[in-house]
C-alpha cells in the first residue's frame, strides 16, 4: 500500500491510528504532543500514567509505543480510533537533537506490526515527525526510515501535511 503526503491536518485524516512521537518525561507541552493533550486528555492521562510507571528508568521508554483511545464524530456517529504516542525522545527543548532514531524506528516498527495483525487500512503521523521540536533530520533520516518501515505494507500510511 502507498505511503502518501497530503495537505490535510493530522486530526481530520479520519485514520484508523494517529501516531506522534512523545518525550519520556511525561510532557506533552508542545506541537502535535499539545494538540492531542488538549482534544484528547483521556489518552494525555494514558501517556502521563505510563510515564510514571516508568520514573525510574526512562530509559526503558524509548522505542516503546503506548496506544491510546480517541473518538471522533463522522455524519453524527461516533467513531473509535488510536493514538500512538511513539516513546522516541528522552527530554525535550527548542534547541538541538531530541529524536533518537533508533527509539524512533523500533516505535515505527511495532506500529507497523500491530497495524497489520489488527488489519486496520489507514495510519496517519505528522509531516516532518521527530523533526519539528525533536530537531531530527526529516530529508536524511527520518523520511528515508519510514519508506524503509512502511514500504509495501498492507496499509495506507498517510503523512499529513497542513500548510
Amino acid at each position: 500500500m502507498p505511503i502518501t503526503i497530503k495537505n490535510i491536518d493530522l486530526f481530520d485524516s479520519k485514520a484508523d491510528i494517529i501516531a506522534h512521537q512523545v518525550n519520556c518525561c511525561g510532557i506533552m507541552g508542545a506541537g502535535v504532543a499539545k494538540q492531542i493533550k488538549e482534544r484528547y486528555p483521556k489518552a494525555f492521562h494514558d501517556y502521563l500514567i505510563y510515564c510514571e510507571r516508568m520514573s525510574y528508568s526512562p530509559d526503558l521508554l524509548l522505542g516503546d509505543v503506548r496506544f491510546s483511545e480517541g473518538y471522533r464524530f463522522e455524519d453524527g456517529t461516533k467513531c473509535l480510533f488510536e493514538i500512538a504516542h511513539i516513546f522516541a525522545q528522552k527530554s525535550f527543548g527548542r534547541r538541538g537533537i531530541h529524536t533518537d532514531y533508533d527509539a524512533l524506528r523500533k516505535g515505527l516498527l511495532r506500529i507497523r506490526t500491530y497495524v497489520e495483525l489488527a488489519g486496520y487500512k489507514y495510519v496517519a503521523i505528522p509531516y516532518k515527525i521527530g523533526c519539528g521540536l525533536g530537531g531530527g533530520d526529516w530529508e536524511n533520516v527520518v523520511y528515508p526510515m519510514i519508506e524503509d518501515i512502511f514500504n509495501g505494507c498492507k496499509f495506507d500510511l498517510i503523512i499529513c501535511r497542513k500548510d
